[in-house]
């Protein structure tokens, strides 16, 4: 539920910096990318702080601590190491066939017997 909800608030803020299509591609990715780690992280850490530290009382200053921590790794892990991994992945993948991205070509006319 939280990665569709942030799904959909990330991409309109990342572009608000970067332009797709204007700006160089790797600055798209990581735009996009450093908004929703910005999105996510805060959201995850407060679950975890909830669920696996009981923080009663002294919810804020346990989520706080959690973020803290968590922050700099997932922003890093994102940028660094999963994200180029799994677009490595998806590109070998989903590999495109050669010629599909060519616009298409139009058929020949039938040949008319007189």
């Amino acid at each position: 539920m939280t990665l569709r909800s942030v799904d959909r608030i990330a991409p309109p803020i990342a572009f608000r910096m970067v332009t797709p299509g204007v700006d160089k591609p790797i600055f798209v990715t990581l735009a996009r990318a450093s908004v929703t780690v910005a999105w996510m992280c805060p959201i995850m850490s407060f679950w975890a702080a909830l669920l696996f530290k009981h923080p009663g009382i002294e919810l804020i200053p346990v989520w706080l601590q959690t973020l803290a921590c968590n922050f700099p790794m997932a922003f890093f892990w994102q940028i660094f190491f999963c994200g180029p991994l799994v677009r490595f992945l998806f590109r070998t993948i989903f590999r495109p066939e050669r010629g599909t991205l060519s616009a298409p070509q139009p058929a020949p006319e039938p040949a008319h017997k007189p």
